[in-house]
């Protein structure tokens, strides 16, 4: 597959998904990717340190790599330098897919913190699609949360 997508460690903790997306699209990277999720720490309102970005065509993947990689961000003058791997979970479908039952989708869940899904072609962003059961934000997700599946836990 053409697809890629990377783990972005070390964000600063207080960058939010609105800021990271609007500082990626600002330097032309704008509907090159089709999913971006920043993980959020719900007790403190900040993110984890780390996301994921997952683009169609590699050469938009690498050029993105080759802008921001070894780079700190400018905002909140943090000293962190952005490292990029590939993440575990790889492409649009199995992102969606691993994410799909989570917690993180959930109704209870701010829009702010839940995954993000585009179509580039389109240039809109697109709802997630709906779980196959009600999710309970507190319990994790669904049937599987409590039988030690993995639908609640991270995609790295």
């Amino acid at each position: 597959s053409d697809e890629l997508t990377y783990m972005i460690r070390n964000i600063p903790n207080r960058y939010s998904a609105k800021m990271l997306l609007e500082f990626f699209n600002n330097k032309g990277f704008e509907w090159t990717y089709d999913f971006f999720y920043l993980p959020v720490d719900f007790r403190n309102n900040c993110n984890v340190g780390y996301a994921f970005v997952n683009f169609p065509v590699r050469k938009d993947a690498e050029r993105f790599r080759e802008a921001f990689e070894g780079r700190h961000l400018q905002a909140f003058q943090s000293r962190k330098i952005l490292r990029f791997d590939p993440a575990r979970v790889q492409g649009f479908e199995a992102n969606r897919a691993h994410f799909r039952n989570s917690h993180v989708t959930s109704a209870d869940v701010s829009e702010d913190w839940k995954p993000i899904l585009f179509d580039c072609a389109q240039r809109l962003r697109v709802p997630f699609p709906r779980p196959d059961w009600e999710l309970d934000a507190a319990r994790g997700a669904g049937p599987a949360w409590g039988a030690g599946g993995a639908a609640g836990r991270g995609a790295g």
